[in-house]
């Protein structure tokens, strides 16, 4: 039996929002793909972040994939996400890449940091970002009830100041509960008005 896994990309219905090129290429491709039993859907329009990202797990949740792949609508991989879940090591319970974010030091730079891979594509990290999140069923199952996904704001602060991103966030819940978070060596592309991966990588 294949395994099921549902894919969803997080969007809006306004420019900003589409769906860049590399990715509807990679979506399409995705389809094409004849060892997964492959739903495609979409986020569109849900704000904050961290309500779209609990909104797909919650769907994921409800339709029980093997696996969840969540695809920010401006991230492009350049290895299919597919290709991330066949591949994963045995004890992967959230698989994501590496890809240019901004940075206030810098123009941009590569985000997980400082790794290695000195043995095979994928290394065991504290935590990766969003952009491209392969969830496995064990997530839901460990942690059945959200919010999965939370920002969290500085305390002690008169201001809502930024602490830390839903995406890291998550990332501590799930190895709180004993699993295991992992990236892989390629990165993605990450487009704004110009692609950071690309910037962060010169």
């Amino acid at each position: 039996m294949k395994p099921k896994v549902l894919v969803l990309t997080l969007g809006s219905r306004e420019r900003d929002g589409w769906v860049c090129p590399s990715l509807a290429f990679t979506l399409i491709t995705m389809a094409r793909d004849a060892r997964f039993e492959t739903t495609f859907g979409n986020t569109l329009g849900l704000r904050p972040h961290d309500y779209a990202r609990n909104f797909a797990l919650a769907t994921a949740r409800t339709e029980k994939p093997d696996w969840t792949i969540q695809l920010d609508n401006d991230v492009a991989p350049t290895v299919s996400p597919l290709d991330l879940i066949a591949d994963a090591p045995s004890d992967a319970d959230v698989i994501g890449v590496r890809y240019g974010i901004a940075k206030p030091s810098s123009s941009a730079g590569l985000w997980p940091e400082g790794l290695q891979f000195v043995s095979g594509n994928y290394e065991e990290v504290p935590a990766v970002a969003g952009g491209v999140l392969c969830i496995r069923s064990t997530v839901w199952q460990k942690i059945p009830r959200g919010p999965w996904f939370q920002i969290a704001i500085k305390q002690g602060s008169e201001l809502l100041e930024w602490a830390s991103g839903e995406d890291c966030m998550f990332c501590q819940l799930v190895r709180s509960k004993g699993m295991k978070v992992y990236v892989h060596k390629t990165p993605a592309d990450h487009f704004h008005s110009v692609n950071l991966t690309e910037i962060a990588m010169m």
